[in-house]
């Protein structure tokens, strides 16, 4: 078996994007990273972060994707509530997302957070397209156009409130 197993092995192609991949996510406990002040914000990194601001007041909501599979990793502090897009899925769920994907339903969502005075915080994570797709299929239709999210929440925003 031995002898099989050292033959088979130099057949193979070298891969480790399973490996890198792990890695590149990977939400380790303790302090978060640091990083360089230019440096783009890693994911890791970033969850490490989300894990220390949970409380038992928090409420995590999850979208299904990337955050979805990173937030199965956190570990919830006592009465820390948990909420993804999957639980919801359902016959008749693309007819609502094909009105969100026309943008107003998502912007509005938010600017109705900010006139009801919610204290939430939201952490757009900007791949610059849909990075879970290019994982299972990746091709032009996963590039999406960039948006000036700082430029919308000040249109949101529109000088009212706080």
């Amino acid at each position: 078996m031995n002898d099989f197993l050292k033959a088979h092995a130099k057949r193979l192609k070298h891969n480790n994007v399973a490996y890198e991949n792990y890695h590149r996510i990977f939400v380790p406990d303790g302090t978060p990273l640091k990083s360089a002040s230019k440096e783009p914000l890693r994911v890791n990194v970033m969850f490490q972060h989300i894990q220390k601001m949970m409380s038992s007041e928090t409420t995590v909501i999850a979208e299904t994707g990337d955050s979805w599979f990173n937030c199965q990793k956190l570990k919830l502090p006592e009465g820390c509530r948990y909420e993804f897009q999957m639980q919801y899925g359902s016959i008749g769920w693309s007819v609502g997302a094909t009105l969100g994907y026309a943008q107003a339903v998502t912007a509005q969502d938010v600017s109705t957070m900010m006139r009801c005075g919610q204290k939430t915080i939201i952490f757009l994570i900007n791949n610059g397209g849909y990075t879970i797709e290019v994982e299972i299929h990746d091709g032009p239709y996963n590039v999406i156009k960039n948006w000036n999210y700082t430029g919308l929440v000040d249109a949101i925003h529109n000088g009212e409130g706080k």
